[in-house]
């Protein structure tokens, strides 16, 4: 149902309150990264702030007149996400005395003998925030990205902001010495970081740029442009967005991280199946899509040689025997409190209790190094569940909007990729469990979710009619 606005003043107000506000949030998705992708609590403070501050001053001056906020668009989504902090707010209660000792039960109570659910209730108040401030990003993406035009121009940003990342992974690694901005490297010496401390964190980061780089390729038209100088813009624009791509993938080659290749890779087919599907009825088209995508991938499998991936492959079987012993002391720990967990962002300490010969005892095991499992670990079954079942919402959500054309088609793409991609990595790693990945999968998602159409129904024809009948609302 369209909206209309009651007045135009404060409706042109508003559209340049979410024009700076979009911009702005841009901004903070390419600069989280900086500082060892923003994984320490100090910074997940700071963004913590900054989000809380950015979303009230929206609501404050945002007008209700013009049309209604978009924060409870997906009401089910918004539900089973917000389930995650305020089951960790529970965690930190004084609980753990008036509950049944079956449900709070340690093999080692002399070592942890909480007065809460959380083993680490200082931990779980940060994680608490860090939620808070995923929730305050998705909202705002959610309800500023209701503009195709706007849209436009803050994906644009985004991914050429997300290429100098790459940019400077590459120049660090090959020209200055392999370091960090702020120091040298205690770790993956010889591979791309960028900036970040884990390789296979910025090989998820990458692979997100790259679907979302393939997401922004001009589609081919329907019909033949008789504009000589709009069609020379949009070859100049394509060429400039495959010589980013050229750059990202390689930075994500060098990164030489396995899963997080593999998985990009497979987010990559993932996009260019579904941009190929929309425009098989171009048939040229739809063969330089698949000849471009040949030509990548058998490039893709030389460099994989060059890289030192393939040498790395051959002990992979010695590294998933080590990775099974981890992972059934984990299964382990969620069948001993199987529904109230050991405390959001508790993993660490909460593992000491159970780790046990043959997993390594020279390590210390801060992550899960599977997302799926660690969530059952902190939250338990159902509240860890909570979750995944929003990110299963979110793409049936997508399935369904990517059946119509139009404006919309792009960013649903590219978000319904970037599942795929964080997905298949979180099975054997925990890369979006850092802060920076986590805004940028989120920032696409929300992108992916806003509902709108074009402003000017000329521009779209028939498929602005379409988003029209399957309730896509106005700016």
């Amino acid at each position: 149902m369209t909206v209309a606005p009651a007045n135009p003043v404060t409706d042109a107000r508003n559209r340049k309150l979410r024009d700076g506000m979009g911009m702005g949030l841009i901004l903070i998705v390419l600069l989280a990264p900086l500082p060892m992708g923003s994984n320490r609590p100090m910074l997940w403070i700071l963004w913590a702030v900054v989000l809380g501050l950015v979303l009230t001053t929206y609501l404050f001056l945002h007008s209700p007149n013009s049309r209604p906020l978009r924060l409870f668009r997906y009401p089910w989504v918004l539900v089973c996400g917000l389930c995650v902090p305020v089951f960790a707010f529970a965690q930190i209660l004084p609980l753990a005395s008036v509950l049944p000792e079956h449900l709070t039960h340690l093999p080692l109570p002399e070592a942890f003998n909480p007065k809460t659910i959380s083993l680490t209730p200082a931990a779980t108040r940060l994680g608490i925030l860090r939620a808070c401030s995923y929730a305050a990003l998705f909202v705002l993406f959610l309800d500023v990205g209701t503009s195709a035009y706007r849209v436009n121009h803050m994906r644009r940003a985004l991914f050429f902001g997300l290429t100098l990342h790459a940019v400077w992974a590459m120049a660090s690694l090959t020209l200055w010495g392999d370091q960090f901005p702020w120091g040298a490297k205690t770790a993956y010496a010889g591979m791309a970081t960028g900036t970040f401390v884990n390789r296979n964190a910025f090989a998820t980061f990458m692979g997100m740029t790259l679907v979302l780089g393939l997401s922004l390729l001009p589609q081919g038209q329907r019909r033949r442009s008789h504009d000589g100088t709009r069609c020379a813009a949009r070859v100049g624009e394509g060429a400039l967005i495959w010589i980013c791509l050229a750059i990202v993938f390689l930075a994500l080659i060098a990164t030489q991280s396995r899963l997080g290749i593999v998985s990009s890779l497979l987010a990559a087919l993932v996009c260019i199946s579904l941009r190929v599907g929309i425009a098989s009825q171009n048939r040229l088209y739809f063969r330089l899509n698949w000849l471009s995508f040949g030509a990548g991938l058998a490039l893709f499998l030389g460099l994989l040689l060059r890289a030192g991936v393939m040498e790395r492959s051959v002990f992979i079987w010695q590294d998933a025997e080590s990775r099974i012993a981890l992972y059934r002391q984990i299964l382990a720990m969620i069948s001993d409190r199987p529904l109230l967990g050991y405390g959001f962002d508790a993993f660490g300490p909460a593992f000491q209790i159970f780790h046990r010969p043959p997993v390594s005892s020279d390590l210390t095991w801060e992550y899960a190094h599977s997302t799926y499992l660690v969530v059952w670990v902190e939250l338990g079954l159902i509240a860890g569940s909570m979750p995944l079942l929003a990110l299963g919402l979110t793409l049936r959500h997508l399935i369904r909007r990517s059946r119509y054309p139009g404006p919309s088609q792009a960013p649903v793409i590219a978000a319904i990729a970037a599942l795929v991609l964080g997905g298949v990595h979180s099975l054997f790693d925990f890369s979006l469990e850092i802060e920076a990945n986590a805004f940028l999968f989120i920032t696409l998602l929300a992108m992916g979710l806003a509902p709108y159409r074009a402003a000017a129904p000329k521009a779209f024809g028939e498929d602005n009619q379409r988003l029209l009948v399957h309730g896509m609302t106005h700016e």
